[in-house]
């Protein structure tokens, strides 16, 4: 097993696990590389009339892009977690352009200080998670791909009471 490997899975178990814990729905988290990505997760569409971009949509959007915003921070600060120092460029390149745009809807120009204590938030809730994202790891390097469901199972036998 390649330390290439190991560090995609961690990577999407970081997000599998704070899409678990945020209720963030996904269909399924895979560590199978597919065009220039080593893995992914697969989520479910927003809702067809779902316009982050138009103003004064409320505090169920404004949360809802929050959640969004620090699942995609979670595999990045799973690998920093795990291994230290800063994960590779190419790893989470697409999670930062999806972080700063969905960013700006929620925040406009005070986008990167929200951003900033999203990132904070989502790193205590995956500290406090961190068996579930070891056991979803672990499940991903075995199986390749989980549906939610399984991955649901992993962080409610993992997390903490």
């Amino acid at each position: 097993m390649t330390e290439a490997l190991e560090r995609t899975a961690i990577h999407e178990a970081g997000h599998a696990v704070l899409s678990c814990l945020l209720r963030v729905p996904f269909r399924r988290v895979t560590i199978k590389p597919r065009g220039d990505s080593a893995g992914r997760g697969v989520g479910t569409p927003w809702p067809f009339l779902f316009r982050p971009d138009l103003p004064g949509q409320g505090p169920r959007v404004a949360r809802r892009l929050e959640a969004e915003i620090m699942v995609l921070f979670g595999g990045y600060l799973a690998e920093v977690e795990r291994y230290g120092g800063e994960p590779a460029e190419w790893g989470w390149s697409g999670d930062r352009e999806q972080i700063a745009d969905l960013g700006l809807y929620l925040a406009g120009p005070q986008a990167q200080r929200a951003v900033d204590e999203l990132r904070d938030r989502a790193r205590g809730h995956l500290r406090a998670a961190w068996p579930a994202v070891e056991a979803t790891a672990q499940k991903l390097l075995e199986v390749r791909t989980l549906r939610a469901a399984e991955a649901r199972r992993l962080y409610l036998a993992a997390k903490p009471a």
